[in-house]
């Protein structure tokens, strides 16, 4: 994972290669944003620790899949970004039974 700050403050950034037809690939970027994550660490006693990040990360890359915000048989070269946020992240964290 690597710490970025953009114009939404400050993220944890996951980037993972996705195909449909196993010969092209394109870019999946995921922003876990840190006022989440620590706006979940002040209600919950603990932070989250870096596997717990990384599971988040992956199921939003899969509820991206699900509703359809990643789209199959995109150009290589093309990336598509998600974030986890204050509106998602409690609900990512509840599938993984966390």
């Amino acid at each position: 994972m690597n710490r970025i700050a953009d114009q939404n403050g400050a993220a944890g950034e996951f980037i993972y290669a996705v195909t449909s037809d196993r010969k092209t690939t394109f870019a999946v970027r995921i922003f876990i944003r840190q006022s989440a994550v620590d706006e979940w660490a002040g209600r919950n006693g603990r932070s989250l620790t870096s596997s717990e990040e990384y599971a988040v990360a992956k199921m939003r890359l899969f509820h991206g899949f699900d509703a359809g915000e990643v789209p199959p048989g995109m150009d290589s070269g093309v990336a598509v970004t998600l974030s986890v946020d204050t509106s998602n992240l409690e609900g990512l964290l509840e599938a993984l039974n966390i």
